[in-house]
């Protein structure tokens, strides 16, 4: 369903106008400048370059356009206007609504109750859709393959029917911190520290069957990152979720009404908070950092001067067979910032939007540890 309102009627299956990335510089942005007047407006340097050039000829008063910047509060009023009328931050909404559903759905330390009995798991604290192992558990995780289906980062297939690649990403991550107790934490070459050997699908009864969780939990992690999904989330999902409680307004939003819409938005953050806590866990203790800012531009850097030196090794060797040659001067490609993905400095700036969005929240991000005496 959030892959069909994501995509729109465009798409085969999709629904309505979809959810298309905006373009901040042509189609979803009014223009800066208000109507154009007609002003009379008379200058000597114009007049006097005139006056030489024909100077049988009297020059009459030019009525030249001035354009005029609007106000940055109604541009921004206009804006904001625009995209509700196109009906996409209502869309979002739905969205985030969705997403957060996937995420409670997924949450690998919840207590579900029993269908038959209507009690507690026996099991415990878990997920009925992967419980831990044991003796009348499937090892075969053959139960999550309906999921797993749709969540498969590696599955090409799925990955074209997305046209918004980043919110299928924010679905990794639940995903991956529900295959976490089930596999071996593998460390990126990235991250410091010794890299333990992965568990081999012969060794470990939770990837025998059809997938492979330990490799499924390694690509979630790797796939947010490039996907930009932790943007997404801190600069779509995040200010999607509502008005939080904790804002001076608060007494006026209850008052109008919209209690509902406050005490809404503590649950979705709380829920947020949570799963990018264990989010950054999982980052921390399996090594799978990501590079930062500078590393990565670094790296392109250094890929486009190889690439540059390839171009002049083979235009030298033409040269040497006779061989026509057209001169390049135009040097190695300039890093285009906008292919780079999620690094270490957006994982921390989704904890803190998050912890500055709802500070009761930071307590997820806290791990007190009591030392033995």
């Amino acid at each position: 369903l959030i892959r069909d309102l994501t995509n729109g009627s465009d798409v085969a299956g999709g629904v309505g106008g979809g959810l298309p990335r905006l373009d901040p510089l042509v189609e979803d942005v009014p223009p800066v400048y208000g109507e154009v007047p007609m002003m009379t407006a008379t200058t000597a340097s114009v007049q006097g370059f005139m006056s030489q050039q024909h100077p049988q000829q009297p020059w009459q008063t030019w009525n030249v356009p001035v354009p005029k910047l609007k106000d940055p509060k109604e541009w921004e009023e206009e804006w904001i206007a625009n995209l509700w009328g196109k009906g996409q931050p209502s869309l979002l909404q739905c969205v985030s609504t969705l997403i957060m559903t996937v995420m409670c759905a997924l949450d690998a330390r919840q207590v579900l109750m029993d269908r038959e009995t209507h009690g507690p798991n026996s099991f415990g604290a878990g997920n009925a859709l992967l419980p831990p192992h044991s003796d009348t558990s499937d090892p075969s995780m053959n139960g999550l393959q309906p999921i797993h289906t749709r969540l498969d980062p590696e599955n090409k297939d799925t990955e074209r029917q997305w046209k918004r690649c980043d919110i299928w990403g924010v679905l990794f991550l639940p995903y991956a911190l529900l295959l976490r107790n089930s596999v071996v934490p593998l460390t990126s070459p990235r991250g410091s520290g010794s890299v333990p050997s992965p568990l081999s699908p012969d060794a470990n009864p939770r990837t025998r069957g059809t997938m492979d969780a330990a490799k499924t939990f390694t690509d979630c992690l790797t796939a947010a990152s490039q996907y930009k999904s932790l943007t997404f989330a801190r600069l779509s999902l995040l200010p999607s979720l509502g008005l939080p409680s904790t804002r001076s307004h608060h007494k006026d939003v209850v008052s109008m009404g919209r209690g509902d819409d406050v005490s809404i938005f503590d649950f979705y953050i709380s829920v947020l908070a949570e799963c990018t806590a264990q989010f950054m866990d999982v980052l921390c203790a399996s090594g799978n950092l990501p590079i930062t800012q500078q590393m990565w531009f670094d790296e392109e850097n250094n890929t486009a001067q190889v690439e540059w030196k390839r171009v002049e090794e083979k235009n030298y060797y033409d040269v040497l067979w006779g061989k026509t040659v057209v001169e390049d001067a135009s040097g190695p490609r300039e890093v285009d910032i906008l292919d780079r993905p999620d690094c270490l400095e957006d994982v921390f700036a989704l904890v803190s939007s998050v912890c500055s969005a709802s500070p009761e929240s930071s307590k997820a991000f806290w791990k007190i540890v009591e030392e033995e005496l």
